[in-house]
């Protein structure tokens, strides 16, 4: 039998909304991507559950079992177990500060949608923070997956993809250890979230169907799509291969420029002048004359393509 609650106390249902991810003020049909939860609203949140939905008074917490779901507008949580905490207000009322999903969580929007085994949402600190297997956070432009933990803090509009990230647009990937993902609204205020720009550190990679970029730290914007890296920094192409201290990419027009170190002294220069970059070029790379072919495909052993992933 399938039980059902309403949580109609204005302050509490202000404050659960807050996985489901609807913006103060908004009405049903405006959502504000994965959930910029803020104080107050409209409406009641639906829970309703397979398996019942408890009241610990003692605790002061709600749970839902079995295929629970909280609902406002357009917006809507799922998972096997979901954990409501509410506190006492100084004006004698109630409000919901932590939201708990355990098992198979999935958090969509008509724009957005999060996955993850467990999500853990803080309504003091706009935090949350969702991890176990198969985590993901996808929007109408991007996709970004992780191994360890995805985070979004809503008001800064912020996504951190921890361990073996990956951001992808289109045929464009960017990988790291950490991706810190800036978000901004497609339109108006209540619109669909992107990505604006990534910064990457640790073994950061990116790439497309014709280049490969590496280094030790990288900023990627995507409205420009230019990418700065630093540290080790190779730059991959079917016409040659670049190393250096610093590189800057244009994921779309293919042009790359590595430079040297910031600091003099370093990749082995004398004190006082710049490190040396280096680079491979194939010969005759693309003329497909008989001549070229051998040396061409020689060197292109030496530069194969390695994708991020």
């Amino acid at each position: 039998m399938n039980s059902r609650f309403e949580i109609r106390a204005a302050a509490a249902a202000a404050a659960a909304l807050v996985l489901a991810g609807m913006p103060q003020g908004a009405g049903v049909a405006a959502a504000q991507g994965l959930g910029l939860m803020q104080r107050g609203g409209e409406g009641p949140i639906q829970i309703n559950a397979t398996q019942g939905i408890e009241w610990h008074r003692e605790a002061l917490r709600y749970i839902a079992n079995g295929d629970a779901r909280a609902r406002r507008g357009e917006v809507e949580i799922r998972a096997d177990r979901l954990i409501a905490h509410y506190r006492q207000t100084k004006e004698g009322g109630t409000e919901i500060w932590r939201m708990e999903a355990v098992g198979g969580v999935v958090i969509a929007s008509p724009t957005e949608t999060a996955q993850g085994d467990r999500g853990d949402y803080d309504v003091d600190t706009g935090i949350m923070v969702l991890t176990g297997r198969n985590l993901k956070l996808t929007t109408q432009t991007d996709v970004l997956t992780a191994r360890d933990a995805i985070e979004y803090h809503e008001r800064p509009r912020i996504a951190f993809a921890r361990g073996n990230a990956l951001g992808v647009r289109g045929d464009q990937r960017i990988a790291a250890d950490l991706l810190k993902s800036y978000m901004v609204p497609t339109r108006g205020e209540n619109s669909a979230l992107r990505a604006k720009r990534f910064e990457a550190t640790g073994n950061v990679c990116l790439d497309n169907p014709s280049n490969v970029a590496r280094g030790a730290w990288g900023d990627y914007d995507l409205d420009t799509a230019l990418a700065h890296l630093e540290g080790s920094v190779e730059i991959q192409s079917a016409q040659g291969r670049l190393q250096g201290d610093r590189g800057e990419i244009n994921m779309n027009t293919g042009i790359s420029r590595l430079l040297p170190a910031r600091t003099s002294g370093s990749g082995g220069a004398p004190a006082g002048q710049p490190s040396r970059v280096h680079g491979i070029m194939l010969p005759g790379a693309g003329d497909g004359s008989a001549a070229t072919q051998a040396p061409q495909a020689a060197a292109q052993a030496q530069v194969k393509l390695r994708p991020c992933r």
